[in-house]
């Protein structure tokens, strides 16, 4: 979920590091650069986590013309360095896991993270990315887990300490269990799925897609369908998983545009698909190539869902709803953002049963 804003002045900041980040992920300002003050830079980095990716203009804007103060420039510095060396040990850490992995015979993918960074943003230590992602086939959930816990990481203290919890992941009510490095603390997520709530066949397509051991990128359609409907399951409600989209969307063209709705179909997820498209042209105009959006907005002024769910990625990446003042049956994410995103019946029948019985477990078990 977004993190609460209680800036008055959230909307200027927003339109200021929007027309900052632009001409760093290649598209055209028209107008000169908004000062970069540390209120701004705090913005970023605390609520969208996109300063590293600001540090960009320290390579690109003149001496003579500053859009930064010297203090600014000195803490901007400092983030980048911060998220370089973060970079590099998650590299060193993914690269010890995949070798145990692939060691022993277990089947694995990365998600989003270092792929995503690699396959399209425009430097290196641009991108946040929290822990590592690693998806694996259900038949090697004991095996993995066995793996890591003998090899030194440690299971989270938060969530996966019972064996109750344990057994959540196993059986599928948790989609993922979480592990540290034991030299770094680096977080790790071992996914069993690549959604929470997910359609049958979107997991095993996007491994039939990609050869073990590597990296979930744009590269596939189906890589390239997932990243848009998993920000989507958030409401796209940081500015950085926007900024993900804006790039991303350089690499659709007509062909692929109507290969991603062809999945959208057959997931039951065309609104959403479309929606992300044309809300990421609304933040970031320019994003998408001229053909295809003229496709996108011809789908989308026929979409009768389509305005509601702007508007659900608006609030939330506005951090325009409060929660504490409306009823639990009327929060625009009421029951999970999935029975938004897959309005199909049998996901809606699933998810009926999925949401209450995910509360009831955690909460029994002893």
């Amino acid at each position: 979920m977004a993190d609460e804003i209680s800036s008055p002045s959230s909307a200027e900041q927003m339109q200021q590091l929007v027309a900052l980040l632009r001409p760093i992920i290649e598209l055209d300002n028209g107008a000169d650069l908004p000062a970069l003050t540390p209120q701004i830079l705090g913005f970023a980095k605390n609520r969208h986590r996109l300063a590293p990716l600001l540090s960009y203009h320290l390579r690109t804007i003149e001496a003579s013309a500053p859009v930064m103060e010297t203090q600014t420039r000195d803490a901007l510095k400092a983030i980048y360095r911060q998220n370089a060396v973060k970079e590099t040990i998650q590299k060193r850490v993914w690269d010890r896991i995949a070798k145990l992995f692939a060691d022993n015979d277990v089947s694995f993918w990365g998600l989003k993270g270092q792929g995503l960074a690699e396959s399209i943003y425009p430097f290196t230590g641009g991108r946040v990315s929290k822990d590592i992602d690693i998806l694996i086939h259900q038949q090697d959930i004991d095996t993995a887990m066995q793996l890591l816990v003998q090899d030194g990481f440690t299971i989270a203290q938060q969530r996966i300490t019972r064996s109750s919890d344990i057994a959540h992941f196993k059986n599928g009510l948790s989609k993922d269990a979480i592990f540290y490095d034991p030299q770094f603390g680096q977080q790790i997520e071992l996914h069993r799925r690549l959604l929470y709530a997910e359609p049958k066949g979107l997991t095993a397509l996007v491994r039939s897609e990609t050869p073990s051991g590597q990296f979930v990128t744009i590269s596939g359609a189906a890589g390239m369908f997932y990243t848009i409907i998993h920000g989507a399951l958030d409401y796209w409600s940081r500015l950085k998983w926007l900024v993900d989209l804006s790039l991303l969307c350089r690499h659709i063209d007509s062909e692929r545009l109507e290969r991603l709705l062809q999945l959208a179909d057959r997931f039951s997820c065309r609104t959403a698909l479309i929606a992300s498209l044309y809300y990421c042209e609304h933040i970031f105009a320019g994003s998408l190539q001229a053909e295809v959006k003229a496709r996108v907005d011809s789908l989308a002024a026929k979409d009768k869902g389509l305005n509601p769910l702007i508007d659900r990625f608006t609030n939330m990446l506005q951090g325009h709803h409060d929660y504490s003042q409306r009823s639990l049956w009327h929060r625009p994410d009421f029951p999970t953002p999935a029975w938004h995103i897959f309005p199909s019946t049998p996901m809606r029948a699933w998810l009926c049963g999925y949401v209450p019985l995910t509360f009831i477990a955690r909460k029994v078990a002893p």
